[in-house]
């Protein structure tokens, strides 16, 4: 269906911009075919792609995104660290957690958080498995987006 759509002949060509703004010109915001796009821009441009593809929120969802990338669980934590970041500092956390459905996303996407990007193992524990002195003060690679996930209300079993 989608191939034989004219559109979908333009998808094709050109660059990642250039096939953006026909996405953003020529689909409706609303039209099953534009996860179909989204899929081909993924296929070919991977990463950058998906970030870009953060305008299109709330036609194009995180839950989308994790199917387009399930086998690159680190390029859906950058989108979805670019689309917490894409709103006011002071709306992110009710933002994050409009997202969180359902709850158990968050321990999912808190887990996927702390293990990519983290401060290597070697500089966080000693041989026996206890903390290094100072290893708190080390940088993780989406500390923004882990703080906002740990700092969200949830019942005590979650935050536990």
């Amino acid at each position: 269906m989608a191939s034989s759509n004219p559109v979908y002949m333009e998808m094709e060509k050109g660059d990642l911009p250039t096939r953006l703004k026909l996405l953003d010109d020529e689909v409706p915001f609303d039209s099953p075919l534009l996860v179909v796009y989204a899929t081909r821009l993924y296929e070919k441009f991977g990463e950058s792609a998906l970030r870009s593809l953060i305008k299109f929120f709330p036609s194009i969802l995180p839950s989308d995104i994790i199917q387009l990338c399930h086998h690159h669980p680190a390029e859906f934590l950058a989108y979805l660290d670019s689309l917490v970041k894409s709103r006011p500092e002071d709306q992110r956390s009710s933002f994050l957690e409009s997202l969180l459905q359902p709850e158990s996303l968050r321990l999912d996407w808190l887990l996927l958080a702390v293990s990519l990007d983290a401060p290597p193992s070697t500089s966080t524990m000693d041989d026996e498995g206890y903390p290094r002195p100072h290893s708190h003060l080390l940088s993780w690679g989406y500390s923004q987006l882990i703080l906002h996930l740990i700092k969200l209300p949830a019942d005590f079993i979650t935050k536990e």
